[in-house]
C-alpha cells in the first residue's frame, strides 16, 4: 500500500500496515496493493473536507474514487486521533484497516435501487418503505463484507471491540450492530468483488 502520511509522524501506524503487506495472503490484496493509498485523516483533510462528517464521527473509512491529478484512486484515511482516543491497540488499528479493505476489495453484489420503471417492469410496488428496505439491506450487506474480510484473516474479535469503543466514545453509533456481531461470531465468510473506481468504466 502506498503509504501517503510520513512515517516519522506515525510509526505504529507505518509498522501494522507493513505487517498487513508482508503477510496478507490474499490473491486480490496482493493484485491491487500497489494501488490502494493509505493516509491519515489529519494530513488528508484538507482535501477531502467533504468527508469530514464520516472521518470525524468514527476511526476510518475508504473510497475507490478519490479524484486528484486528473486521476481517481482507491484510499484508505485512518483517523489516528480518534483511535489513539479510543486507546486502540495495534490489532484493532489492523482491523479497522482489514475492515475498510475489505469495502474495496469484499464488495457484495448491490440490490437495484427500485426506481419507479425498475418496479414497473419488476411487479414490484413502488413505495418508500420498498426504497429505504433495498438501501438498508445493501448497506448492510457492504458492512458484513467488509467485515467478514477482516474475520476470515483473523481480526473478527478486535473488529468487535472496535464497534464497542466506537459506540462507548462518540455519538455516532454502530450501524447494524447485532446483525453485524452475530455475523462476525458465525465464523460465516462472504467472497464479493472488488469495488470498481471511476477510471475502470
Amino acid at each position: 500500500m502506498i503509504k501517503r502520511f510520513n512515517p516519522k509522524d506515525y510509526p505504529d501506524l507505518d509498522r501494522i500496515i507493513d505487517d498487513i503487506e508482508s503477510t496478507l495472503e490474499c490473491p486480490k490484496f496482493k493484485e491491487f496493493h500497489d494501488i490502494i493509498e493509505v493516509d491519515t485523516w489529519g494530513n488528508i483533510k484538507v482535501k477531502m473536507s467533504h468527508n469530514s462528517s464520516i472521518a470525524e464521527a468514527g476511526f476510518g473509512f475508504c473510497t475507490p474514487n478519490f479524484y486528484e491529478y486528473g486521476a481517481y484512486v482507491r484510499i484508505i484515511v485512518i483517523n489516528i486521533e480518534n483511535c489513539n482516543l479510543a486507546q486502540f491497540t495495534d490489532r484493532e488499528i489492523a482491523a479497522i484497516i482489514f475492515h475498510e479493505l475489505g469495502h474495496l476489495l469484499n464488495e457484495p453484489k448491490i440490490i437495484p435501487k427500485p426506481t419507479y420503471i425498475y418496479c414497473l417492469e419488476n411487479g414490484i410496488d413502488f413505495t418508500q418503505e420498498n426504497v429505504q428496505k433495498t438501501n438498508d439491506e445493501n448497506n448492510l450487506n457492504k458492512e458484513v463484507y467488509a467485515d467478514s474480510y477482516a474475520n476470515q484473516y483473523g481480526y473478527g474479535e478486535e473488529l468487535i471491540t472496535t464497534f464497542l469503543k466506537q459506540n462507548m466514545h462518540f455519538d455516532q453509533k454502530i450501524g447494524y450492530l447485532e446483525e453485524r456481531v452475530q455475523n462476525i461470531n458465525s465464523k460465516e465468510f462472504f467472497n464479493g468483488n472488488v469495488m470498481e473506481n471511476k477510471a475502470e468504466h
